[in-house]
């Protein structure tokens, strides 16, 4: 095995460059056991929602694979379900909702 010394300093600095290439380029992804226990805890709010059914309506954030932002929100007296791209949008809805 080749100690540090071994190596010149441009050596070094090419092997930093390569490991921070591989960094940025390997997506991070949830682990199976967070998404899992994720999953479960939407399922048992909607399950607890749909037993006391509340008429508030609901909102979630949710991200995708890249970790863009999308906001869903639930409207339980209508049954219409909206997506959106920005928290201004979500509180516009809102207040549209409410003035109905």
């Amino acid at each position: 095995m080749r100690s540090a010394a071994d190596f010149s300093d441009q050596q070094r600095l090419q092997a930093i460059a390569n490991l921070e290439a591989q960094y940025r380029s390997e997506p991070i992804q949830p682990s199976l056991q967070s998404t899992v226990i994720a999953r479960l805890r939407q399922t048992i709010q909607a399950f607890i929602v749909a037993i006391a059914g509340s008429s508030e309506p609901q909102i979630r954030q949710l991200r995708d694979r890249d970790g863009n932002v999308q906001w869903r929100s639930y409207d339980p007296i209508t049954g219409q379900i909206n997506f959106f791209s920005s928290e201004v949008e979500v509180r516009t809805w809102l207040e549209q909702r409410y003035y109905r």
